[in-house]
């Protein structure tokens, strides 16, 4: 059997939001939505260090078909977005986009093609998941080595505590090979990396249908809480 690095994703780049959506058709909500909502949070963390209305630099990690990338733009309009994925399809996709101040480029998988300190801001969402535990170490100090002294990064994972969350994966065709992983290994390998002030927030409590939107509120109440759809460490530098 060959080793397992990274997952490919070659296979559903014409279609993947299409088999995203289906796949969460349970959440009550859609691709955008969540693509949305993770950069709303990272907004609301950033707003209290004023960063939102400065001219940043962004670094997202596995950025797919660039769709955070238009939520980036939107909610921190004077930022420049960097996009990298191991997969040459899917950053075709992202450079399709033509989104204002985001630039994406294929990369090794090990070196990012960055200079040290350059991000404010790093950020991951379902990258983990798909790498192989033996390179995400390496992975954590790239990440740091790319951010500038007191930056931060939001690393965002499936919370594998939740079972729906479990059932989601479970019937994802594109995570038929990930290995999720629990917020106290994420936080110590950053730890172990590095990083600072790691600190635990997990979210998504609840349904996105209309009969739990008087719930949605509490969520932000409720980060403590290890049973959330994800989570996130926020970490610096």
């Amino acid at each position: 059997m060959a080793e397992r690095k990274f997952d490919e994703f070659d296979e559903f780049v014409e279609d993947y939001r299409q088999v995203h959506n289906e796949n969460i058709k349970l959440s009550g909500a859609d691709s955008d939505y969540f693509s949305r909502y993770r950069v709303e949070e990272i907004k609301r963390v950033e707003s209290k260090k004023g960063s939102t209305d400065r001219k940043i630099k962004i670094l997202d990690i596995g950025s797919g078909d660039g769709n955070a990338a238009r939520f980036f733009i939107q909610y921190f309009p004077q930022a420049e977005v960097h996009g990298i994925d191991i997969t040459e399809k899917v950053v075709a996709k992202s450079i399709e986009r033509n989104l204002p101040n985001c630039h994406f480029q294929v990369y090794d998988g090990q070196n990012m093609p960055f200079e040290d300190n350059t991000f404010d801001i790093v950020f991951l969402v379902g990258t983990l998941h798909h790498v192989d535990k033996n390179y995400h170490l390496s992975l954590m100090q790239e990440a740091l080595r790319v951010m500038k002294q007191g930056g931060r990064m939001y690393n965002f994972e499936h919370n594998p505590w939740n079972p729906v969350t479990q059932k989601l994966v479970k019937d994802c065709p594109f995570d038929r090979d990930a290995v999720l992983v629990t917020a106290p290994y994420v936080k110590q390998l950053e730890q172990n990396a590095g990083f600072k002030n790691c600190s635990t927030h997990f979210t998504l409590f609840f349904p996105r249908h209309n009969i739990f939107k008087p719930l949605l509120p509490l969520e932000k109440h409720l980060s403590w809480l290890p049973l959330g759809g994800q989570y996130y460490i926020l970490a610096t530098k």
